[in-house]
């Protein structure tokens, strides 16, 4: 008979065990709902008429993949932004925790019957796709639950690139275009673009408690984190400390687009042509921006069809010089 002290497991980490098996049940089931390849080009529909549009550029035989990588995306954003009624923020990092460990699962070749992961994960590891570039999108999903403030560009610029740089990698390497200055340049064109959104959101963001403009850039016109919900309810037009920093973001991103553009025009042509669209529809919401008198805290600047077609067709037109 063993004499030993017998351990009795503690009830924290019993608690976190049962949470994550819990977890674990739930984003199966959530991302069973989610459904297969038919289901997923409605992602495009519900949440980005903008790529939707340019998506629509592919080869009939390319839209699968490319809804693919969106749908999964999305999907994990929602685990972060639109977790439910009820979920408290320990069970939406047990949410996530669970997601990853399946995504990696599914990425080595196992299959974890979502179809999601399955399919998306499995089929990026097939063509070549780094591990990185999931790992880096579910790190970014993960900052948004403990990151709430930016305080300089650098802190901006490593979210940026795990929530859309990533993705342009991904994409990129998707299609078998493994050079590595290439590459650099889709991660480019995803940074801007997730500036873009930031400068579109503000407001949006606020409501969720979340201020992704730079602290520092904030302070160099005399403002905090805090002023952007004193400015929302503000008298307009707004101060031109606010229309500063406005411009400053919308300068970051067209940095990026115009790193960007030499990678676009390097792509072969089923694939230049929707990013090449995409890009400049995109880049547009700038234009909308300002016409809204830089208000982005009340107002969410948008394009609508027409000008996106306006603009995409700028975009291909200039994907061809």
């Amino acid at each position: 008979m063993n004499g030993g002290a017998i351990e009795v497991p503690d009830r924290v980490a019993v608690a976190d065990m049962n949470e994550d098996r819990t977890a674990m049940a739930e984003v199966v089931e959530l991302g069973r709902q989610a459904g297969g390849p038919d289901a997923w080009t409605g992602y495009f529909a519900n949440h980005a008429r903008t790529f939707r549009m340019a998506a629509r550029l592919f080869p009939a035989a390319h839209v699968r993949l490319v809804s693919g990588v969106y749908a999964f995306c999305r999907f994990t954003d929602d685990l972060v932004d639109e977790p439910g009624q009820g979920a408290t923020e320990s069970r939406v990092q047990a949410r996530l925790r669970a997601w990853k460990e399946l995504a990696a699962r599914s990425f080595q070749g196992e299959t974890v019957g979502v179809p999601i992961l399955d399919e998306v994960l499995g089929e990026a590891s097939c063509r070549g796709v780094s591990w990185d570039y999931p790992a880096a999108l579910l790190e970014g999903m993960s900052m948004d639950l403990t990151l709430t403030r930016y305080p300089d560009w650098d802190t901006l610029e490593r979210y940026t690139f795990c929530v859309a740089g990533s993705v342009g990698g991904w994409l990129t390497q998707l299609f078998g275009l493994l050079d590595s200055a290439l590459l650099q340049r889709a991660h480019a064109l995803g940074r801007g673009m997730q500036l873009t959104n930031i400068v579109r959101d503000v407001g949006e963001d606020w409501t969720r408690g979340r201020v992704y403009v730079p602290e520092s850039l904030l302070a160099s016109h005399g403002l905090e984190a805090d002023d952007v919900g004193r400015l929302l309810d503000a008298p307009r037009p707004l101060p031109s400390a606010w229309v500063a920093v406005v411009e400053s973001m919308m300068a970051a991103a067209d940095a990026r687009y115009r790193q960007a553009w030499p990678g676009i025009r390097r792509l072969p042509g089923h694939f230049r042509r929707p990013v090449a669209a995409a890009t400049a529809a995109y880049r547009g919401i700038h234009r909308e921006v300002r016409r809204n008198g830089h208000d982005n805290l009340a107002r969410r600047a948008h394009t609508n069809r027409l000008t996106k077609l306006v603009l995409a067709a700028g975009g291909l037109l200039r994907a061809r010089l």
